[in-house]
C-alpha cells in the first residue's frame, strides 16, 4: 500500500422521507476515504473532518472509515444508494479554508468557504429538494394525455401514457378496459372533472360518469 498522504474525501447524503404533500431530506450522510488509518489520525484535514461531521450531527453524520475499498468504488456505492450531495476535503482545501462540495443531481460542483458551510448546505439541501419536486412534475406532465374514444386510448397507452378517457362507473366496463388494452387499468379519477356531459364511454358507447386516468403499471 503506498504510503504517502491521499487525499480525504467526504460524501453528504440525505434519506428522503415521504408525505402527501412534499418530499423532505432529513439526513446527512458523510463518507471518508482513507489510505491509513493511523496516518490520518493525526493530519489536519482528518481532525477538520471530523469536525465537520460533529457540526452537521443533526444529519446524522456516518464516517466511511474503511480501509479494504477504493475511493472510487465507496462513491460508486454511494451514488447506487442515492447520496444528493457530496463535500470533499483536502489539504490544499484546507490552506483556502474551504471545501469542495458537488450535488448528486446536477454535478454542479462549488467551492464553499468553511465558515459559510452550514449555511451553504442548509440551502442546498433545500434546493436539491425544489429541483428533484421540479424534475418529477415535469416527467409527470409530460406522461399526461388525453383521449375520448378506445382507438386514440390504445395508442396512447402503447406509449406509456396516462391517459384522461371518460368512462362508465361499472366492474364490467374496467374488466373489459383491462382485456382489450392488455391490462391498463383505472388509476385515478380527478377531484376536478371536465365536463361530462354528453361524452361516451369508450368501451361501452354509453353516457359516461366521469373522466379518469387509465395506464398500464411498469
Amino acid at each position: 500500500m503506498d504510503n504517502k498522504p491521499q487525499k480525504v474525501y467526504y460524501r453528504g447524503t440525505q434519506v428522503l422521507g415521504y408525505s402527501d404533500e412534499k418530499i423532505k431530506l432529513t439526513a446527512l450522510e458523510m463518507q471518508r476515504v482513507e489510505n491509513n488509518y493511523e496516518k490520518l489520525l493525526k493530519q489536519r484535514n482528518f481532525k477538520k473532518a471530523k469536525e465537520i461531521e460533529k457540526q452537521f450531527s443533526k444529519y446524522e453524520p456516518i464516517l466511511d472509515d474503511r480501509l479494504e475499498v477504493t475511493p472510487g468504488y465507496k462513491f460508486h456505492e454511494w451514488e447506487l444508494k442515492g447520496i444528493p450531495l457530496r463535500i470533499e476535503i483536502g489539504p490544499k482545501d484546507l490552506e483556502k479554508n474551504q471545501v469542495t462540495i458537488i450535488s448528486r443531481d446536477n454535478l454542479n460542483k462549488q467551492e464553499v468557504k468553511i465558515k459559510y458551510l452550514d449555511k451553504f448546505v442548509e440551502k442546498e439541501l433545500d434546493n436539491i429538494q425544489e429541483r428533484l419536486l421540479n424534475n418529477a412534475n415535469k416527467l409527470l406532465q409530460s406522461a399526461l394525455d388525453k383521449a375520448e374514444n378506445l382507438k386514440d386510448a390504445l395508442k396512447k397507452i402503447k406509449d406509456q401514457k396516462l391517459v384522461l378517457v371518460p368512462l362508465k362507473n361499472s366492474e364490467k366496463v374496467e374488466d373489459i378496459l383491462k382485456e382489450k388494452t392488455n391490462g391498463a387499468k383505472t388509476l385515478n379519477i380527478p377531484l376536478t372533472q371536465p365536463s361530462i356531459k354528453g361524452k361516451k364511454c369508450i368501451i361501452s358507447g354509453e353516457q359516461a360518469d366521469y373522466w379518469v386516468y387509465v395506464g398500464k403499471s411498469y
